[in-house]
């Protein structure tokens, strides 16, 4: 073969030189042993993780459990109040109904008794004025004036 410019031509019978592939040799051994390194610090790490993770989901999966519980418990006492709540309504409605039955009781009094106490009121002014015949409004207007007694 020709040699051409720019291009260097390796004939076939030359030796390459030992030392060379020792060095190569060895520099791939120990890029293979940083290699193994990184690989075994990556599996451990990942071990970790994996580790973590599992205690975590454990942690999570109890947290889930309480909370279902809490809920269940909740929804238990949910259930039981509607039915004290709707008694205590019940009571509650009772002593309403027994109250208005009492205060329409007593409306029904009040006509009788006011007109007792405005008969009260004029034997009260007419003993008061010393006339029995007289009308109680011209008592009230002498009382009024302050000359007439």
């Amino acid at each position: 073969m020709r040699s051409q410019p720019g291009i260097r031509v390796i004939s076939p019978g030359r030796p390459r030189p030992p030392v060379r592939m020792v060095t190569m040799r060895t520099a791939a051994d120990e890029a293979a042993g940083d290699m193994a390194a990184r690989l075994a610090a990556g599996q451990a790490r990942t071990r970790e993780a994996h580790e973590h993770l599992a205690g975590v989901t454990v942690a999570h999966a109890a947290e889930a459990e309480r909370i279902r519980a809490d809920g269940a418990e909740r929804n238990e006492r949910a259930q039981a109040q509607p039915d004290a709540a709707t008694a205590q309504a019940g009571a509650g409605l009772e002593r309403v109904r027994a109250d208005s039955a009492r205060e329409r009781e007593e409306l029904r009094q009040v006509p009788g008794g006011r007109a007792n106490v405005l008969e009260e009121a004029r034997a009260g002014l007419r003993a008061r004025a010393g006339r029995p015949g007289r009308e109680p409004g011209h008592v009230r207007a002498g009382l009024a004036e302050p000359g007439r007694a």
